[in-house]
């Protein structure tokens, strides 16, 4: 006669209570993660050192709240596309801004969303061919502590510089994804970067009764070093004007206020004395560093006429620029060879851009889907290689 198995099909006891912690651990470990991505007193997101918002080390606790490249469905950039950057109130483009970051680099897991404080200063990158914002920097003024921001670009470099009361921070940033090179401390009114080193005038400091008790002084720094050598007195007649770069060179422009006129000269970079006066009595007007030459620009009514000055001692005009009924003023910067030239309105919105090729002397229109959260007097650029 055939049996018939009556035995339980139970778990025996003790493998179910191995189950139940098995379990229990793979909750808590998953709630570890998420609960690792909390928010810090500014909302803005704090991840674990693998992910990590890169953050500088400088004691104002500014920041670079979001990599461009960790933001999702993002189109890809193509290569030598224009990269504009500007100071901006970040509740001004808020809209236009990324709402979310992903928290692993090859896109996969979950994502966060982001809330911009409206409030902080920061400075904004625009990408025209992609209509792509993104924040690459930012601030915040306090009641006891007053700051602002704004970008500097040079030879294809990207340096964000924070003041704040005594203390002046510039950071270099890859320009491509904000990833953080390099972070330098001093206090200085006029600066300069040329190759490893940044060069500055001392912030001058007065008594109670106006008069300079000290500072001054040009002083030269090593990026991401704490501190910087003099190089020249206050006084000293070689230390004066304000200080520039191109082809790795130190320049100073010195401006005449009576006559309106400027003198252009090179200094040693290891003295900071002049070694060399490239131009005398060329008309006062702004100047900017380039990569290739000093450039500066006169502007006369409406007109602004734009110079190269080389350094093998040759000036040339190289273009004039009218502007229109609805425009209020330009801004022009220059990187390898090419100028972006903006316009903007009344109301400090975006009217124009266009690029000067130097070598060529023609203009090419930057197509602008909407100039909406470009709003500022002063742009920068680079192009993204």
């Amino acid at each position: 006669m055939a049996s018939t198995d009556n035995s339980s099909t139970k778990l025996p006891w003790f493998l179910v209570v191995i189950l139940a912690i098995a379990l229990l651990s793979v909750v808590v470990y998953v709630l570890s993660d998420f609960s690792g991505n909390s928010n810090d007193n500014r909302g803005l997101p704090v991840r674990n050192q693998d992910n990590a918002l890169k953050k500088f080390s400088d004691t104002n606790n500014d920041r670079i709240p979001v990599r461009p490249d960790d933001t999702p469905s993002q189109p890809s950039v193509p290569s030598g596309s224009i990269a504009l950057f500007y100071r901006a109130y970040l509740g001004d483009v808020a809209s236009r801004l990324p709402v979310s970051v992903q928290n692993t680099a090859d896109g996969s897991g979950y994502v966060t969303n982001i809330r911009w404080e409206t409030s902080h200063k920061g400075v904004v990158r625009f990408i025209p061919v992609v209509d792509r914002f993104d924040v690459m920097a930012s601030t915040v003024s306090t009641s006891y502590s007053e700051s602002t921001i704004y970008p500097m670009t040079q030879n294809g470099r990207l340096f964000t510089v924070t003041r704040r009361s005594t203390s002046t921070v510039l950071n270099e940033v890859d320009p491509k994804n904000a990833s953080a090179i390099s972070s330098t401390t001093f206090d200085a009114t006029n600066l300069t970067v040329v190759g490893d080193k940044v060069y500055y005038r001392d912030r001058i400091v007065n008594d109670f009764y106006g008069r300079r008790s000290g500072g001054g002084a040009l002083m030269v720094q090593s990026l991401g070093t704490a501190s910087g050598s003099d190089l020249l007195s206050y006084g000293d007649a070689d230390n004066e004007g304000d200080f520039f770069t191109a082809q790795n060179a130190l320049l100073s422009v010195v401006t005449d206020y009576d006559s309106e006129t400027a003198s252009i000269r090179r200094h040693d970079l290891f003295t900071g004395k002049v070694s060399e006066e490239l131009f005398s009595n060329v008309s006062s007007g702004t100047f900017f560093s380039g990569s290739d030459a000093l450039y500066g620009y006169v502007k006369n009514g409406s007109v602004y006429t734009v110079k190269r000055f080389g350094l093998d001692g040759t000036a040339k005009s190289l273009i004039e620029v009218a502007l229109d009924s609805d425009e209020k003023g330009l801004s022009i910067d220059e990187d390898s060879g090419k100028l972006l030239i903006v316009s903007y309105g009344s109301d400090y919105l975006l009217k124009s851009a266009q690029l000067y090729d130097v070598a060529s002397n023609s203009t090419e229109e930057i197509s602008i889907v909407s100039s909406s959260g470009l709003k500022s007097q002063e742009y920068a650029f680079v192009f993204l290689n």
